[in-house]
């Protein structure tokens, strides 16, 4: 039980906290930033994280229903606490839900990410749908439109139905199958409605994070993080299937005519290492960032996979690609590029480690931030290589936010004043805004979280809210942030 609980303690600080630059820059709610008409302001959440309801109204397992459960009760292994997502936000709860979206309509945003979860409306994973899993989300839907909130609508996140798992999951090449009739499904009962969609919410992070993690514990074996290489070739099926589900989701989505848009959300990762580079750790350095990002942004770009790591993952062995494959991945046209950003990546050079010669950096800069090492101006040049990448694409920030721990997060008098968190948030709508400046075409910007929810492997010990919860009650109580980013929301309409 140490040796899990160390390990799950490093998987945890390893993709998921790290520590944030110097705060020494601020953009106050009174100083003017122009962004483009009809730009999208939000906020985001994700069904397992918000809903609860776990076992109501039909609703199937799914693998975190199995994996925050004993025996393998991962939260636990982790943080100390006994948690799932049983009750979470309690979201599932009309009346609740209600209450959270009169919230988000005094914040004044005008979008709200949620994603759908998919063993509620199909128990199975596939066959017989659930009605009533159907009536929540259009409620859900109609209650965010009744407000003036578009929805924006992300069909997975990391949340697979158990009883496909226990097929084989993405390593399935019936996953393929099974994700393109769930999307149809979801297009004909809110597409009327629902005017952006997303696929899939950060494939690498479920491939090398979250995937690599249950099979070990499955097999009984202690999980690398990130995933070795010899893992993710050995995988790399997981990925091809994925993407193929997605040229079939994009494909399908437009043969409808909805007047809407569909995309992709990655985990944009920006690194770095930690102390001066040898002409090989370069070499790491750069295989790595593309490995993150290129692996999973080309395909659904350029049509096809980054050759260098093609061949080195030995995708043509283990990709389970087929004749006329690639030809369906290049035939979709995915209309924009969604992206979930919180800091750099920071590696150490070790030769002999599994992901392409690089491990856990330090991030040298107090105090510290849980998503990694905060730097705006990164930020910024990241934004313009995709933009030179991938041909101007339109993009999304689908995810942007920072949690500090109790430093950030105490609540006196009723009130959270989380002037960290707060600051974050300023200085990356300003990098947006700079991005912009600089042709980058972004159409939208939703701070991670709109409240403090379940964090996955780390139960309720992280917060990323910009409105407190209080997990035994249920209370909401705004913090700083969320009346920063209304002040900041009220300039934008003048």
């Amino acid at each position: 039980m140490k040796n899990t609980y160390f390990i799950l303690t490093s998987i945890a600080i390893m993709l998921f906290f790290g520590i944030d630059k110097h705060i020494n820059a601020q953009t106050s709610a009174n100083e003017t930033l122009k962004f483009p008409k009809g730009f999208l302001w939000g906020s985001a959440s994700a069904a397992y994280q918000v809903e609860g309801g776990t076992k109501a109204d039909g609703r199937g397992p799914n693998t975190w229903d199995k994996y925050l459960n004993p025996p393998y009760s991962l939260a636990k292994m982790a943080t100390g606490q006994d948690v799932n997502g049983d009750v979470s936000i309690n979201q599932y709860d009309r009346g609740q839900f209600l209450k959270d979206v009169k919230l988000m309509k005094e914040l004044g945003i005008n979008t709200y990410r949620l994603s759908i979860s998919w063993s509620r409306i199909l128990p199975e994973g596939t066959g017989k749908v659930n009605e009533p899993g159907i009536d929540y989300y259009n409620f859900v839907i109609n209650a965010l439109l009744k407000e003036g909130i578009q929805p924006l609508v992300t069909l997975y996140h990391f949340d697979l139905p158990l009883a496909l798992a226990n097929k084989g999951g993405w390593m399935n090449r019936e996953s393929v199958k099974w994700f393109t009739d769930y999307a149809n499904l979801c297009f004909d009962r809110f597409g009327d409605r629902v005017k952006i969609f997303l696929t899939f919410n950060e494939p690498s992070i479920e491939m090398y994070f979250l995937q690599s993690v249950f099979d070990a514990i499955d097999n009984r074996q202690m999980p690398q993080i990130p995933a070795s290489e010899k893992y993710i070739s050995e995988h790399f099926a997981h990925i091809h299937h994925l993407m193929l589900a997605h040229a079939n989701a994009v494909n399908a989505y437009h043969h409808r005519k909805l007047g809407g848009k569909i995309g992709i959300t990655y985990n944009f990762m920006l690194c770095d290492l930690d102390s001066v580079p040898t002409e090989n750790g370069k070499k790491s350095l750069e295989l790595v960032k593309k490995a993150w990002n290129n692996l999973f942004m080309d395909p659904v770009f350029k049509g096809e996979y980054p050759k260098e790591l093609f061949d080195r993952l030995k995708a043509a062995q283990y990709g389970d690609i087929q004749p006329g494959d690639m030809d369906l991945i290049k035939s979709a046209k995915t209309d924009f590029l969604g992206i979930n950003y919180y800091g750099v990546n920071m590696y150490h050079e070790q030769p002999t480690a599994g992901f392409f010669g690089l491990t856990t950096g330090k991030n040298p800069d107090k105090p510290e931030m849980f998503n990694g090492f905060v730097d705006p101006d990164a930020f910024v040049k990241g934004l313009i290589s995709l933009k030179e990448q991938y041909n101007s694409p339109e993009i999304y920030i689908t995810e942007n936010g920072a949690g500090y721990g109790e430093q950030d997060e105490k609540l006196e008098n009723g009130k959270v004043n989380d002037a960290l968190r707060t600051r974050y948030i300023q200085r990356h709508i300003k990098a947006v805004n700079q991005a912009i400046q600089k042709g980058v075409n972004i159409k939208g910007y939703c701070v991670w979280s709109m409240f403090d929810n379940l964090e996955w492997i780390m139960g309720y010990s992280r917060r990323f809210g910009i409105t407190y919860v209080d997990f035994k009650t249920q209370e909401r109580i705004p913090k700083q942030s969320y009346y920063w980013y209304q002040s900041f929301l009220k300039e934008q309409q003048k």
